[in-house]
């Protein structure tokens, strides 16, 4: 098992690197690398670690402005979706 978990926690990298620049469509890899990896609980606390990005983001959209309930709206309810299952999965 230990050996297979490898290999798959391998392929999985490879697949979410393929290609130095960022894609959206690679980054929900990266969580399933976590959690083949690590478990559900370390998955949880990347899920709230990758809140950031959005929190990030609704800020950007408030500072050149953006409308806040775009900001709120979008972003906001992303990262708290984000550390709501992550602190589910983190301390559950």
């Amino acid at each position: 098992m230990v050996i297979r978990l490898g290999r798959l926690t391998m392929m999985l990298w490879r697949i979410a690197s393929v290609n130095s620049s960022w894609s959206p469509r690679r980054s929900g890899v990266v969580p399933l690398v976590v959690w083949a990896a690590a478990g559900p609980a370390t998955l949880g606390w990347a899920l709230v670690a990758a809140a950031l990005t959005p929190t990030a983001d609704a800020i950007i959209v408030l500072t050149h402005g953006g409308k806040p309930s775009t900001a709120l709206g979008i972003h906001g309810l992303t990262a708290a979706l984000l550390v709501a299952a992550g602190l589910v999965l983190a301390l559950g």
